[in-house]
C-alpha cells in the first residue's frame, strides 16, 4: 500500500488534506488550526489499516515454559495446583486488553 497526504485547500485556519492511496482519494481531513497537526492526524488515519493488521498480529499468548510450575496459571499448562487457573501472571490479559484498546481507537470506536 502506498499512500500520500495532499494538501488541497488552505484557509486561514482551516487546513483541508487528502489521504490518497495508489492514486486514489480514500479519505479527506479537515481541520481548523495548526497545518503540523492536520498533517499528523491525516498520516494516523492513513496509516490506520497498517497499523491494525500489526496490532491483531501482535497478540500475546500466556507464557508456557518447559517447568510447567512456572507456565501462567490461563495458559491451560501450568501444573501448579496453588495457582488461579483464571488469573494471568504473564501480562498477556494486560498487553492484549492495551492492544484491544489501541485497536478500538484507531477504529475510531
Amino acid at each position: 500500500m502506498t499512500w500520500e497526504i495532499r494538501r488541497t485547500v488552505t484557509h486561514g485556519e482551516t487546513v483541508a488534506l487528502d489521504i490518497v492511496e495508489n492514486g486514489e482519494l480514500v479519505a479527506g481531513v479537515t481541520i481548523r488550526g495548526d497545518i503540523a497537526k492536520a498533517e499528523r492526524r491525516a498520516a494516523l488515519i492513513a496509516a490506520a489499516p497498517e497499523l491494525l493488521k500489526f496490532l491483531k498480529a501482535n497478540r500475546r499468548e500466556h507464557d508456557v515454559v518447559d517447568d510447567c510450575w512456572y507456565s501462567c496459571p490461563k495458559s491451560g499448562e501450568c501444573c501448579n495446583d496453588m495457582a488461579d487457573p483464571t488469573e494471568c501472571l504473564c501480562g498477556a490479559d494486560d498487553y492484549n486488553a492495551l492492544v484491544d484498546d489501541l485497536i478500538a481507537k484507531a477504529k475510531g470506536e
